[in-house]
């Protein structure tokens, strides 16, 4: 499966890793070991990319927090300050002035 598959799985799994490999039936360790074979990066790092994208993508469309925080796999409008804030380094407003594609991934956890 190439990367745009597995972007939108992601996004079925609510971007969430665990529920991505119920889906697919196997381990979540398993579906880790498969992305570091190979893309070479650990699904929670890209399934952060592909969810601060979603989030961008839904607030250039012109909804709000409230409607995009639980599509995005999220429980609150402050996870979702919470999460762009570390996977992207600014705010939902700050993304929505952002060209996109134009936001730095965050990343000081080792993966």
């Amino acid at each position: 499966m190439e990367l745009r598959g597995w972007a939108l799985l992601a996004k079925q799994g609510h971007f969430h890793v665990a529920e991505v490999a119920t889906q697919l039936g196997i381990s979540s360790r398993g579906l880790e070991l498969h992305f570091k074979k190979r893309f070479h990066k650990s699904p929670h790092r890209l399934f952060a990319q592909w969810r601060a994208e979603y989030i961008q993508e839904e607030a250039k469309s012109g909804q709000h927090g409230k409607e995009i925080f639980e599509p995005a796999g999220l429980s609150s409008c402050s996870s979702l300050t919470r999460a762009l804030m570390h996977d992207t380094g600014s705010g939902l407003r700050e993304l929505q002035k952002t060209p996109l594609g134009g936001f730095r991934i965050m990343d000081k956890r080792k993966h």
